[in-house]
């Protein structure tokens, strides 16, 4: 087979290139992701490291004193949580008996406060 002239080769080697750029679907533009806002993506952080049941106990001890009161603050000695009951050591026992009888209103205001469902239950001490 004799070789073939250049200038043939250019022809050819155009004619096929349209071919195939006919044929060829383009490439998917770049990927690009939508914004997302810092309180969503911090949010999901928390969720994948489970840290966000701890940071909202955390959060609801420390609001004990603005929703239970600067008197109930003052006889406070000790604030835990386990298995979703929130137990408080209270050191005046008359104040004790005066908060057993509020102890749904109290339970009900923290969680909201917080806004989640954190305590089923307060044991007062």
């Amino acid at each position: 087979m004799p070789p073939l002239c250049p200038a043939v080769l250019c022809r050819a080697k155009r004619h096929k290139c349209r071919a195939l750029r006919r044929n060829h679907q383009r490439p998917p533009p770049m990927f690009r992701n939508r914004p997302k806002d810092i309180s969503v993506l911090l949010q999901q952080f928390l969720r994948d490291n489970c840290l966000e049941t701890p940071m909202l106990q955390q959060r609801l001890l420390n609001v004990w004193e603005e929703v239970a009161g600067d008197t109930v603050a003052r006889y406070t000695e000790e604030k835990t949580i386990k298995n979703q009951k929130l137990i408080v050591k209270i050191s005046n026992s008359a104040l004790r008996a005066d908060l057993q009888m509020k102890r749904t209103a109290l339970k009900d205001a923290l969680n909201k406060r917080v806004g989640a469902f954190i305590i089923s239950d307060i044991i007062l001490r």
